[in-house]
């Protein structure tokens, strides 16, 4: 009737729009595949460049190299002359003196040379302060650097450097860039001067909540490394280093895994600082994220809870260590952290258990620590004859 086609020609509009989306659906179904095709492919695409920047980043490394012994028939600079660099004749730079990095690099295994110039010796590292001045510059910029022993056995850092590079991170130190004497030493260079987290903590006393601070900013840069497939090899008060300005922890003590170059004369030589390496690593199996997560878990329990690990245990040989270390009973965790939360009780007690189970940085990152002021201080630790063993042992395999 009447009222029937006026409804009908009311909708027959609507019916034909309808229609029209009805048959555009398949094609904005496809155009939305088409898309999200497209966007994933960009992706695969951004991934596959940022690899292929980094193997040229790597390739170009080597050819700077090439291009540095052309005619030289010696390595020298990379990055920096030696004349570029200088370094502080003291630890608190009180006096203006300075000597050239090459001059202390040519000297660094004298152990009197520590005495002049301040200068922290790890394992297989020496991290001093300094400054750099290019010729195109009227001031000094004040710098960190990190020159690696004969000790360590590395003897090829290309892939290092190129990594390195890389890295952007407000707990990971800025890098600069490379310098390498006549005398074969790599000397890498990072923006701003630091400290060792031992300096730090030697300045003025620091409560549990700054101590807990500390523990957190270092596990951040840890965790931002390990996903950089980086670590940080050696990792207690000595190698954590903080921007001096700021007093944030910044670390620069990246490096690639690799087997840790340990003294031939095992029987002879003390355990001291190696205590802070995993087991497994002091008995040959390369050092890894894993073993950094070992190293956490003893900074845990020096930082926050304040007790010096294997304290009774640092004049064994590291060869009887290496044989008999027992976490868990060396450490009396059980008694350590009696009355902790679950959280912190099996994050920690992870870190010394197998490899594999070992807690990712994440995790840490999660557990809410105790803010822990008893009066209890960690011993003063002494440098000893373990850390000086430089031409010690067979290269590493880098």
């Amino acid at each position: 009737t009447f009222l029937r086609k006026f409804v009908d020609n009311l909708l027959e509009q609507s019916r034909e729009k309808l229609s029209d989306i009805q048959k555009k659906i398949p094609a904005i179904i496809k155009a939305n595949r088409e898309v999200m095709e497209h966007i994933l492919r960009c992706r695969k695409d951004t991934n596959v460049s940022i690899e292929l920047y980094e193997e040229m980043m790597h390739g170009l490394e080597d050819l700077k190299q090439q291009l540095t012994e052309y005619g030289e028939g010696e390595i020298f600079v990379d990055d920096f002359r030696h004349a570029d660099i200088r370094i502080s004749n003291s630890i608190n730079h009180s006096s203006k003196h300075t000597i050239r990095i090459s001059n202390f690099i040519e000297n660094s295994w004298n152990e009197s040379n520590g005495a002049m110039t301040g200068e922290t010796r790890a394992l297989w590292t020496i991290l001093q302060n300094g400054t750099v001045r290019k010729e195109e510059e009227r001031e000094d910029t004040p710098v960190f650097i990190r020159i690696y022993m004969t000790s360590s056995g590395v003897n090829n850092i290309t892939s290092e450097v190129s990594k390195l590079r890389f890295l952007k991170h407000q707990h990971v130190a800025e890098f600069l860039g490379l310098h390498r004497a006549h005398v074969g030493f790599p000397a890498f260079i990072y923006k701003n001067k630091m400290r060792t987290l031992r300096q730090y903590l030697k300045s003025k006393t620091r409560d549990g909540k700054e101590r807990v601070r500390i523990f957190q900013e270092t596990v951040k840069g840890l965790e931002y490394l390990h996903r950089r497939r980086l670590v940080h090899m050696e990792l207690n008060t000595h190698t954590i280093t903080l921007d001096q300005s700021t007093e944030k922890v910044t670390l620069t003590g990246a490096c690639l895994p690799r087997k840790a170059n340990l003294p031939m004369d095992r029987e002879s030589v003390e355990v001291s600082h190696f205590v802070f390496i995993s087991p497994e690593v002091l008995n040959g199996e390369a050092y890894l994220s894993c073993d950094d997560a070992y190293a956490a878990g003893l900074l845990a329990l020096e930082l926050i809870f304040k007790i010096k690990p294997y304290k009774e245990y640092r004049t064994w040989s590291l060869d009887q260590f290496a044989r008999e270390v027992n976490p868990p009973e060396m450490l009396k965790l059980h008694e350590t952290l009696q009355g902790q939360p679950r959280e912190v009780y099996d994050v920690i007690t992870k870190c010394f258990g197998k490899a594999d189970d070992r807690p990712h940085m994440e995790e840490f990152m999660r557990v809410k620590f105790p803010i822990i002021d008893r009066m209890r201080t960690v011993e003063e630790e002494n440098p000893t004859s373990a850390q000086r063993f430089d031409g010690f042992g067979a290269p590493s395999r880098v």
